[in-house]
């Protein structure tokens, strides 16, 4: 059985009073007033979905009074207006000040009125709905934020604040396992598109005859086995935001159709001859130098300059260790609580150590690292007990460079950049490494790891 919506009618002749009894029984459950004062007191200690308004009570001016005064109670309803004055002026004026509709009082309010109860019924609903998700939105966004209080920290914090309330691009740039797709999600929920979907393409994942698809979409009988046709990731997420990661691994044809989403609006699905119109915010992940890719010719410097002009760069753990404390006992409490373990204690000798790591998987290390302490040790994390699960500092550069068949000059690089990296003053650096300012510049310019691979595909 359907709810019948609640209307309050404010009309101060009983002849229309009648009326509305015979032409809205089983419409909806009216309430009759008389005055404006009468009409603030029913508002107030009652609950309309809709107020049927008269203008004449019995001068017009008191019906616009009485509009502007229910208007005030922060209520969420609906006005119909209904008037026998003629006055377009008036008429204009109930609109602007948010009548749903404004109806003539003649013969034909007794079939219109009931279809307009209804239609703005639905409309309330709707608002009420959008009006729910965007609180929820709001609480979940205001439950997530940028971790850690050191200068890098706040100014990432800063930047997704101003770009999260713009439309415009924006491009994520940092080491792997830095955590790229929380601060997009991030920027998602705090913009105005929050209660829009958010979806993810891994660029990097997907051969480029299936991403082009997966992006556009299709028409059945586009290719063999196009059985059905396919709306693709942008036209499912219109209205929200678009997380292209590893963007640098995108295919020149489709940057092409990329760069006419970001400057059109619009694309062509795959078999298709008609526009497809999407409003959609696109934000790009990527732990590869954009700007070298341009030069090399495997990236276009258009769509670069569309996406470069907003950049967030994603610190390494390693650049922020005052931060990692927080980030510890943040995915310590996270990881206990989605496995339903109690927290262990924490000794303060742990946090000290956290920070000497070079953590080159950065985020997501760290988190792997607390799931294997959970596992053997749920009760209490101990130094001692951290250096068997993760070995000591000195252990990951050793580790690394014997996996890695680093020369002895590459080692001592790995080295002088972990120490820069950490302390970041080079003057301090080259007196522990007992070297000149010179000798320092070359080893934190020696290609070690991925620098040297990128280096090689030169």
């Amino acid at each position: 059985m359907d709810i019948l919506p609640r209307v309050l009618i404010v009309e101060d002749q009983l002849s229309w009073r009648r009326l509305y009894k015979i032409w809205l029984k089983g419409v909806c459950e009216p309430t009759f007033c008389t005055s404006h004062d009468e009409a603030l007191q029913s508002m107030e200690s009652s609950t309309y979905d809709v107020v049927i308004m008269d203008l004449g009570l019995p001068d017009p001016e008191i019906g616009l009074q009485t509009i502007r005064d229910l208007l005030q109670l922060d209520r969420l309803f609906k006005i119909i207006v209904v008037t026998s004055f003629g006055n377009r002026e008036l008429h204009r004026q109930t609109q602007e000040m948010g009548a749903y509709a404004v109806f003539q009082k003649d013969e034909r309010l007794e079939s219109e009125l009931p279809i307009f109860i209804r239609k703005a019924y639905e409309m309330l609903l709707l608002e009420k709905e959008n009006q729910y998700l965007r609180e929820q939105f709001s609480r979940r966004a205001a439950r997530v934020d940028v971790l850690g209080h050191s200068r890098q920290a706040q100014n990432l914090r800063e930047q997704i604040e101003n770009l999260a309330r713009s439309d415009t691009p924006v491009l994520l740039v940092g080491p792997t396992g830095a955590g790229k797709n929380f601060y997009a999600h991030l920027i998602h929920l705090r913009s105005p598109r929050a209660s829009k979907p958010y979806l993810v393409i891994n660029c990097a994942n997907l051969v480029p005859t299936l991403l082009e698809s997966e992006l556009f979409g299709y028409t059945r009988g586009a290719f063999t086995g196009a059985d059905r046709s396919h709306i693709g990731k942008f036209k499912a997420a219109d209205g929200g935001t678009v997380l292209l990661d590893e963007i640098g691994e995108l295919p020149l044809h489709i940057q092409a159709k990329l760069l006419q989403v970001i400057e059109e609006k619009s694309f062509y699905p795959l078999g298709s001859h008609e526009r497809v119109s999407v409003n959609v915010r696109i934000v790009a992940a990527t732990n590869r130098n954009l700007q070298q890719l341009v030069e090399e010719g495997r990236f276009r410097q258009d769509l670069y300059y569309r996406l470069a002009g907003f950049t967030i760069h994603i610190p390494s753990l390693a650049q922020r260790p005052e931060d990692i404390p927080e980030f510890f006992d943040f995915f310590l409490k996270k990881i206990c609580q989605e496995e339903d373990l109690p927290v262990p204690e924490v000794e303060p000798d742990v946090y000290q150590a956290l920070k000497k790591f070079s953590w080159p998987g950065n985020v997501r290390e760290l988190k792997h690292l607390i799931t294997r302490l959970l596992v053997f040790h749920p009760r209490k994390i101990t130094l001692k007990e951290l250096l068997e699960t993760n070995g000591t500092p000195e252990d990951h550069l050793i580790e690394r460079a014997s996996f890695k068949n680093y020369s002895l000059k590459e080692m001592a690089a790995l080295y002088a950049q972990h120490l820069y990296r950490r302390i970041r003053q080079k003057k301090k650096v080259a007196e522990i490494l007992q070297v000149d300012i010179k000798t320092l510049n070359r080893y934190l310019n020696m290609p070690v790891g991925e620098r040297k691979k990128i280096e090689e595909e030169k």
